[in-house]
């Protein structure tokens, strides 16, 4: 059995993948930090970003047990770099060429323009483009205003590029284990290009994504991002800037839709290819200890179970 834990208000994002794997069980946190025992098998972390601090020192000491106690695990949640700790290294790897600020910090940027956003979940940006310090300070004021804690707000600096014909394209890739595979793109007549737009994807760029796919052209470069980020799942986003990749965020809880309906020829092909390497990795992902459950045991677990049974803490699995 193949278990991915997220949060429970997020666990929609894998149904996809459980319907088309029957040995895919989709776990919430809620449920097993509260469980004293767990089934043996594989497990994928995900979700690391929606965690409080708490709950992520509960998730990385129950990542500890049960890869000590045999099973695979993907994403140690005390390793894997969330948002801003990521894009500061990957800036000061040279990766990227865009900086961010964290608002707590009190530091206001020295470059535009910049936009704002939370450093946790994806809700995607806060604001329009910033173009000078007053201006920065006064949006920063509003959405705290508009209850946004300081603690999680960071201004990025705008890092996107235009094809000729004026989409915006971000690409994508998986990783899943040692795999990584390529998906499709997301096209946009605004910069965010978080959701999509119909209608705007021509003959020439769905070839030319087809051949990235078939090529997995991008492995290399964003399979270091992923090594450097220490997350062994989730999926990467980027779009290419003056000839180079830039590194937008990794979501350990990426929605995956592997349908392969489409419109275009071109692009039916390129969902099937991205749906059977994606499915394909997934079954790769294996346990070899024996089928029984394992206990699960701690000081932070036990905390927890104690903070659920007093009415400390309440959680809806």
């Amino acid at each position: 059995m193949i278990n991915i834990l997220s949060t429970a208000s997020h666990k929609y994002t894998h149904l996809s993948v459980k319907r088309a794997l029957p040995k895919v069980r989709l776990l919430s946190y809620e449920l097993a930090l509260q469980s004293r025992t767990l089934p043996s098998g594989a497990y994928i972390f995900t979700d690391l970003d929606r965690l409080g601090f708490w709950e992520l020192e509960v998730a990385s000491e129950l990542y500890l047990k049960l890869r000590n106690s045999g099973c695979r695990v993907l994403n140690n949640p005390a390793r894997a770099l969330q948002r801003s700790a990521l894009l500061v290294r990957l800036k000061s790897l040279g990766v990227n060429s865009f900086g961010i600020w964290r608002a707590e910090d009190g530091v206001i940027p020295d470059r535009y323009p910049v936009f704002l956003r939370t450093n946790a979940a994806h809700r995607g940006v806060l604001s329009d483009l910033i173009h000078n310090a007053d201006d920065a300070k006064s949006e920063l004021e509003r959405l705290i205003d508009e209850s946004y804690p300081v603690k999680d707000l960071i201004f990025v600096e705008y890092c996107a590029e235009p094809l000729a014909n004026g989409t915006f394209i971000k690409h994508s890739v998986y990783r899943v284990g040692e795999r990584l595979i390529p998906s499709t793109s997301v096209l946009d007549v605004d910069w965010v290009a978080k959701h999509g737009r119909n209608g705007l994807a021509t003959e020439e760029i769905l070839r030319r994504e087809n051949e990235i796919i078939r090529q997995n052209e991008y492995a290399g470069e964003v399979g270091s991002v992923f090594e450097a980020a220490n997350i062994e799942y989730g999926r990467a986003d980027f779009s290419i800037v003056k000839g180079k990749i830039e590194i937008y965020e990794i979501n350990t809880n990426p929605m995956i839709n592997i349908g392969t309906d489409h419109w275009s020829p071109i692009r039916r092909e390129s969902l099937r290819i991205v749906r059977e390497k994606y499915l394909e990795a997934i079954k790769d992902i294996r346990s070899d200890i024996s089928d029984n459950r394992i206990i699960i045991d701690g000081p932070r677990l036990y905390g927890y179970r104690r903070a659920v049974l007093t009415g400390k803490l309440y959680k809806t699995p």
